[in-house]
Order: structure tokens, then C-alpha cells, then sequence
């Protein structure tokens, strides 16, 4: 069992990793549950430090690149909201030299910086 449970989880973090890299993250819940189950297991059996630092590794790596992940939807999110700015209203400069903000009703203008 300790050597199918092993690879199971090997299995389990490899799925995960392309889900992650492919965008697939409507995938993540599920392997995150079987995942949760595998270790939980883990943690009841003897294994050898050098497997625990391949699986720790394996973990460490899915973990950095979902971060990485977050980071880069977060950013995009954020450009997102930019555009739509832009589209929905105008930066202009008052006769006084502050900022102002002009509501853009008609879509048909033009912006050039």
C-alpha cells in the first residue's frame, strides 16, 4: 500500500501541475480533495525522509506556481478594469489644473495619448 499510495499522490500533484499550467483551474477542486484524502493517509504511514523531500518538493513547486497564478488573473483582472475605465469615462485637466473625470456617452470616440 505505501508505494501505491506514493505514486498515487505523485499521480495526484502531476495532474494538479497541469491543471495549474494549462488554466484549467475548474479542475483543482477535485484533485484538491484527493489530495487532502492521500495525505491524510501519508501521515499515518512510515515513509523515508528522501520520499517526503520528493513529495514536499513536488508540493512546494504546485504551491508557487498557483501563486503565480493568482498573481497574473490579479493583474489581468486589473487591466481589465483599466479598459473599462477608459470606455466608460474621460481623464481630463480643469481650467484649474486638477483632475476630472467626464463620462463617455458616446462609444464612437476616439482616445489618443
Amino acid at each position: 500500500m505505501g508505494a501505491d499510495l506514493i505514486a498515487d499522490i505523485h499521480s495526484i500533484l502531476d495532474d494538479e501541475k497541469l491543471a495549474i499550467l494549462h488554466a484549467r483551474f475548474i479542475a483543482l477542486p477535485p484533485l484538491e480533495e484527493a489530495k487532502i484524502s492521500l495525505l491524510a493517509e501519508l501521515s499515518q504511514a512510515k515513509h523515508s525522509n528522501a520520499t517526503l523531500a520528493i513529495l514536499k518538493a513536488k508540493l512546494d513547486e504546485n504551491q508557487e506556481l498557483l501563486a503565480s497564478a493568482i498573481t497574473g488573473v490579479t493583474a489581468a483582472r486589473r487591466r481589465i478594469d483599466a479598459l473599462q475605465n477608459v470606455r466608460q469615462s474621460l481623464s481630463i485637466y480643469d481650467q484649474s489644473g486638477k483632475l476630472a473625470v467626464v463620462p463617455n456617452n458616446y462609444r464612437d470616440v476616439e482616445k489618443k495619448v
